[in-house]
């Protein structure tokens, strides 16, 4: 569930980041460069009661699976449009959106389910307190270690290095 994710989100902001600068280097304007965000943003939002409802029904799984398939044929579809042609490019911005949001969901779902979330508290935040086997709570310790960390630096109480 977690390689799901983190895959999902390398290949959606690969995409994503390089995307207008290859629209930028091909004479596209500023609007048109936009409109390609936003319409990838589309995707990756307006598909989530639909990939939701599809989870629950064909299994987390199979719609990891399918999220995979679309976000590869979205990279296909993006690589080998021409530079010239915006609107093909806007269309693999939101096919890799709705990828994303497929694999995106039902690999969340299915993280609900492993041990890494029982390290969780109730509002999301670590507890070691949640399961007293020794294995999970390595676990909790390493995963909460992490998500403190991860707060200090973003909050500039620690510094990078």
């Amino acid at each position: 569930a977690f390689g799901t994710l983190m895959t999902g989100q390398l290949v959606m902001i690969g995409t994503t980041s390089t995307s207008p600068v290859y629209l930028h280097d091909h004479g596209h304007q500023v609007g048109t460069i936009g409109l390609a965000v936003a319409m990838h943003l589309g995707g990756m939002y307006v598909a989530s009661p639909l990939s939701g409802w599809l989870a629950d029904r064909f299994g987390r799984g199979a719609m990891i699976a399918v999220g995979a398939i679309v976000l590869l044929l979205s990279l296909g579809l993006a690589g080998f449009a021409p530079g010239s042609d915006s609107a093909l490019i806007m269309t693999a911005l939101f096919v890799n959106g709705v990828g994303w949001n497929l694999a995106f969901v039902a690999g969340s779902a299915h993280a609900q389910r492993t041990e890494i979330y029982k390290c969780l508290d109730a509002s999301g935040r670590p507890s070691y307190t949640n399961d007293k086997r020794e294995t999970v709570g390595r676990k909790c310790e390493l995963v909460t270690t992490q998500i403190n960390v991860a707060w200090d630096l973003l909050s500039g109480k620690r510094a990078a290095g």
